[in-house]
C-alpha cells in the first residue's frame, strides 16, 4: 500500500515537514514495519530521527538498513543503551557510535539497569 500511495504522488515524507515524529519512516521504524522503511527509503524519505526509533525498540534490521543507507545515528546508543539492547547497542558501536555522547551517556543506563554484559561492551 505504501508503494502504491508513493507510486501515486504521496511526498514520502508525509504530510509535515517539521514534525520528526510524524514521518512516515519514523513510524515505519516505531512499528517495526521493515518493508515500508525500504520502500520509503528508495522514495527519498528523510531518514532524521528514524535510527533513534528504531534503535529504542531494538529493531535490529530496521537498524542495519538504515546505517547501510547512511542515516544519522545520533541519539541511537543512548536509546538502545536505556532499552537494554545488548545487540543493538554492539551493532552502533561497531558502527561508530560514541559510548560518551548522550545525556546521560549510554554507560549511566547500563549501571543503572544492572546489565554487566551491556556494561562491558
Amino acid at each position: 500500500m505504501a508503494a502504491h500511495l508513493l507510486d501515486l504522488g504521496t511526498w514520502a515524507n508525509g504530510m509535515s515537514p517539521h514534525d520528526v515524529h510524524r514521518r512516515p519512516l519514523v513510524s515505519a521504524c516505531d512499528g517495526g514495519h521493515r518493508n515500508v522503511v525500504k520502500v520509503l527509503l528508495a522514495h527519498g524519505a528523510d531518514t532524521s530521527g528514524a535510527v533513534e526509533v528504531a534503535s529504542r525498540h531494538s529493531h535490529l534490521a530496521i537498524t542495519k538498513i538504515l546505517l547501510k543507507h547512511g542515516a544519522d545515528a545520533t541519539g541511537a546508543l543512548e536509546k538502545a543503551a536505556a532499552g537494554g539492547y545488548r545487540v543493538t547497542v554492539e551493532l552502533l558501536l561497531d558502527h561508530g557510535a560514541d559510548p560518551n555522547d548522550g545525556p546521560p551517556n549510554s554507560l549511566i543506563y547500563a549501571i543503572e539497569l544492572e546489565h554487566v554484559p551491556l556494561f562491558r561492551l
